[in-house]
């Protein structure tokens, strides 16, 4: 059975469809690592300590973790188009304060927008190429999606390197901005506005609070752990909260008749 959107668009729409949520999604996860290598520049530039700068990284995985199951219910609720777009133009906006960032405060305030950012890009440009393109051509779309996504992060790495090398740690970020330019056009020209659900109570904003939760304290929890602060009262105090907490969602899905995760489904 041939997708409701794939059946009204032309073949080439869908392939440029497909460039735009492409280039998102590449630029996206070349943004997990990218900015690695630059660390020992930040602390210079920005007269910090490796420990704050770490959290540069941090934040943007730490966002794209937590809110994954949010996004995906509210591309239930919304126009997926729009809301990829404003996806996309938070990620670039926030890659440009990230760019120009004089302190160490601003930069992690915008990788953390910038994740918020990427977290819409990463959920909704493989449920785009789901609705649009047909079955005979699902497989070959999800597949392309999936391998700009893996480019992204094998290259984040070098890419990094020599955009550090040859035109400092600020071109890591501003290189964003043309592309998610030229990506934003594209969403908006060849992405279908499709369906939206004006139901807004069927978000669990409940269940997405507690997870919220769950996931920031277990993953800095861990973080912790990771730097041998086994010692330390509060690395205890996140993992027990992580472990309630994780309890708490499993039972308010089970609770909810519209929940972020649908139990029923294990």
């Amino acid at each position: 059975m041939k997708s409701v959107e794939g059946s009204k668009i032309e073949v080439s729409t869908q392939w440029w469809l497909l460039l735009a949520v492409s280039l998102g999604t590449f630029l996206f996860s070349l943004d997990v690592h990218v900015v690695n290598l630059a660390l020992p520049r930040l602390v210079e530039d920005l007269h910090t300590d490796f420990a704050t700068v770490e959290w540069v990284p941090l934040s943007y995985s730490l966002v794209l973790a937590v809110l994954v199951l949010c996004v995906a219910r509210l591309g239930d609720l919304w126009s997926k188009k729009w809301l990829y777009i404003i996806g996309l133009a938070a990620f670039t906006i926030s890659s440009l304060v990230c760019g120009i960032a004089p302190t160490i405060n601003l930069l992690i305030a915008a990788r953390i927008f910038q994740g918020f950012g990427a977290v819409f890009i990463a959920v909704l440009a493989p449920a785009i190429a789901t609705e649009v393109f047909p079955d005979t051509k699902r497989g070959l779309a999800l597949g392309i999606i999936t391998s700009t996504g893996w480019a992204g992060v094998s290259l984040g790495p070098t890419v990094g390197g020599v955009l550090l090398e040859h035109l400092g740690w600020r071109s890591v970020f501003l290189v964003n901005v043309p592309i998610c330019f030229i990506g934003i056009v594209l969403a908006m020209l060849t992405i279908p506005r499709g369906s939206s659900n004006t139901d807004r109570k069927g978000f669990d904003f409940w269940g997405a609070l507690i997870l919220a939760i769950t996931l920031t304290c277990f993953l800095l929890g861990m973080t912790r752990i990771q730097g041998e602060d086994l010692d330390v009262n509060i690395t205890w105090v996140l993992l027990a909260v992580s472990v309630m907490g994780c309890v708490s969602f499993l039972w308010s899905q089970k609770q909810s008749d519209r929940p972020l995760l649908n139990l029923s489904l294990f």
